[in-house]
């Protein structure tokens, strides 16, 4: 019992100072909730990427409809859930590695335009997305500060093109 007590001391005094870090996206007053379309697996219901599109906008309409509802925005997997698609990368006209499997490799989300003012991330430069970036249309990113640190020092992310190819998907 006394080394359960000294050990909850710090871990309980650590909990406390995690409350006060700021991480990065608000969480006051937005609700979370996973969303699964029936069937998916077989392709059964939504046997094309624009059928299942459609039931993710569907969705989006029926909650943004729901009285009291400020904003609705949706993302692959939420912050800190663990969950990620990996992709390799190449900055475009740098001659660090083209051989693939010496690549960087990086993880990303995809999100909907809504989805930074929804959890209250501030853009530091550049825009966010809207509803003209869809697929068929030329591809942009958005890039962390870490990220463009990284692989941009000294200079402007904004621009600059990289090559990606999708390379696993981290399960939940």
């Amino acid at each position: 019992a006394v080394l359960l007590l000294c050990g909850s001391g710090p871990l309980l005094r650590t909990l406390l100072a995690l409350q006060g870090v700021d991480a990065g996206f608000g969480t006051g007053n937005v609700l979370t909730m996973r969303v699964s379309p029936p069937h998916i697996t077989q392709g059964a219901r939504y046997p094309t990427q624009d059928a299942l599109r459609r039931f993710y906008d569907a969705v989006e309409r029926e909650v943004r409809a729901v009285p009291g509802v400020g904003n609705v925005g949706w993302v692959t997997s939420l912050p800190l859930d663990g969950a990620s698609l990996t992709m390799n990368l190449q900055i475009v006209g740098e001659t660090r590695s083209n051989e693939e499997s010496t690549r960087p490799s990086v993880t990303y989300q995809i999100v909907n335009p809504a989805y930074f003012d929804t959890v209250d991330i501030p853009m530091v430069q550049g825009r966010r997305f809207t509803a003209a970036d869809v697929t068929g249309g030329a591809p942009v990113s958005i890039v962390d500060e870490a990220f463009a640190r990284r692989y941009f020092p000294g200079r402007s992310a904004i621009g600059s093109r990289i090559a990606i190819r999708s390379i696993a998907v981290t399960p939940t």
